[in-house]
């Protein structure tokens, strides 16, 4: 573990990721995880294990591959927190496409968060990930259970102009309280986007959240903007990026391996060992750049991620779209005050 990325951190972790299965029924051309899928499912007592290492009022994030290919599992690691009484904020990240009317009740009954990847209407959204008509119908299926979801959209050149159609989208499916925005994890430069774009997209993504609040009197949430809106009105002072750069997140494989972050799975050199045998957990180091000392957000800014900058090979280089993303946000967060 001699990395000049990693230092010491706790034995517990407040932010937990489960591999439910390393299978999916989806092949997203930029996905950071398409290395890592195969066949393998996690069983119950891994779960249990990795469980064991989260705080309580921590958070539990069931993920993947795509989760629901062992929703068994979803439905064991819900019914182990509740034997325990513990108190743990359970979410599932899914691509929504398996989820029919039969499953939607079944997750109406776990009280779980639901976040649903999506990056675009059906044309958009096929560009990179397929099957967007049945993602649509998923939620759908969970709307008419009474379950909101978040929606996930990864932003690149196939959909930055176009995310004022997710805004769209969100208000006419009703259940989506928030969209998350996630810049490009992957060396693929045909799917970047450039600063300009990012302001641009974003500028006009804020844009219908305002036309569209107005006329329905419900708003959708852009979770980017809200963490900045929050970060402003509390004078908060940033420290680290994520949970694992404060040494308190892991990552846990169907296998039990751990790691730092699930964008860097399968990378040795942030490999921490094995749930089911030894394991040392560490943090990633917050990158810090002079650029960043004159701005008038430094000390809000949540930084770059590590990771992304790691697997774009920019390490130590301030990714520009990056920081536009959150200038932009922090921009329309101090224009909307409450």
């Amino acid at each position: 573990m001699e990395n000049i990325n990693l230092m010491q951190a706790k034995e517990k972790v407040n932010y937990l990721v489960i591999w439910c299965t390393n299978m999916c029924n989806l092949r997203c051309t930029y996905c950071y995880a398409k290395d890592n899928l195969g066949n393998e499912d996690m069983d119950l007592d891994t779960a249990k294990k990795a469980i064991d290492i989260l705080e309580d009022r921590g958070t539990l994030v069931l993920a993947g591959g795509e989760p629901l290919l062992n929703f068994q599992l979803v439905k064991d690691i819900c019914s182990y927190i509740k034997s325990q009484s513990r108190d743990i904020k359970v979410s599932i990240q899914t691509n929504g496409t398996l989820i029919d009317e039969n499953m939607a009740w079944e997750i109406k009954n776990l009280s779980i968060g639901v976040g649903v990847s999506l990056d675009g209407k059906i044309k958009v959204n096929n560009l990179c990930r397929s099957k967007g008509r049945e993602a649509m119908e998923g939620i759908l299926n969970l709307k008419n259970q009474g379950v909101q979801v978040n929606l996930n959209a990864v932003i690149t050149k196939n959909n930055i102009e176009k995310l004022h159609e997710l805004v769209d989208l969100a208000y006419y499916m009703e259940n989506v309280n928030a969209i998350g925005l996630d810049l490009l994890r992957s060396n693929d430069l045909s799917l970047r986007v450039n600063e300009t774009q990012v302001y641009q997209g974003i500028r006009e993504m804020w844009n219908r959240v305002e036309k569209l609040s107005s006329l329905t009197g419900r708003k959708v949430l852009i979770r980017e903007i809200e963490d900045a809106k929050r970060r402003i009105d509390t004078s908060y002072k940033a420290c680290n990026y994520c949970y694992a750069s404060k040494g308190q997140a892991a990552v846990i494989t169907p296998k039990g391996d751990m790691y730092l972050c699930g964008s860097l799975v399968g990378k040795e050199e942030y490999y921490l060992g094995n749930i089911n045998t030894s394991y040392a957990l560490k943090a990633l180091k917050d990158i810090e750049f002079d650029e960043c000392k004159n701005c008038s957000y430094c000390e809000m800014c949540r930084k770059v991620c590590p990771s992304r900058a790691i697997l774009n090979s920019r390490d130590g280089i301030l990714s520009k779209e990056e920081c536009a993303l959150r200038k932009v946000c922090f921009s329309i967060a101090e224009e909307n005050r409450d």
